[in-house]
């Protein structure tokens, strides 16, 4: 069994172990976990409030995966992890710091697809396969920051073994 809860504590340890302020070597602009949850990380677009690499992870939604369930024998999954991030762009810079942003992406998107695809650890008994499925992208109204989502699925077994 692997709960949501595990999911989201895996994706973000595993963001944070590799870009965060404490990882080995830390990087120039370490990330950082939002004080904002998910669902409303970014949503005003207002770049005055989004933190440089400030990142939200959320999961919207699990729908299970078979039509049929049989009592006991646990109930699969599919479940929706999404990972919201910013990155501040100058105003006198901002193709450079456009082009930075998506270095800090492909930065984010080797921590998913390496560190978590094919079974990287989510804790130190539980693992899980993000397959990603989209990668969107929108700058901010006043042009200051460029904001990122990360869209990815994982299969797993949410009640029973």
């Amino acid at each position: 069994m692997l709960t949501p809860a595990a999911i989201h504590q895996g994706v973000t340890t595993a963001i944070l172990g590799t870009l965060g302020p404490s990882a080995d070597p830390a990087p120039a602009a370490p990330w950082r976990t939002s004080r904002h949850p998910w669902d409303v990380f970014a949503v005003q677009r207002d770049s005055r409030q989004i933190e440089h690499h400030g990142f939200a992870v959320g999961l919207p939604t699990s729908r299970p995966v078979e039509l049929r369930q049989r009592v006991g024998g646990g109930l699969a999954v599919e479940t929706l992890v999404s990972v919201r991030w910013a990155h501040r762009l100058r105003a006198d810079a901002a193709s450079t710091d456009y082009d930075a942003a998506l270095l800090a992406e492909a930065a984010l998107m080797a921590v998913l697809a390496l560190a978590l695809h094919a079974g990287g650890a989510a804790t130190p008994t539980q693992s899980f396969n993000l397959r990603i499925t989209d990668i969107t992208r929108t700058t901010t109204g006043d042009g200051l920051a460029l904001l990122g989502e990360v869209v990815s699925t994982v299969l797993h077994s949410y009640i029973g073994d």
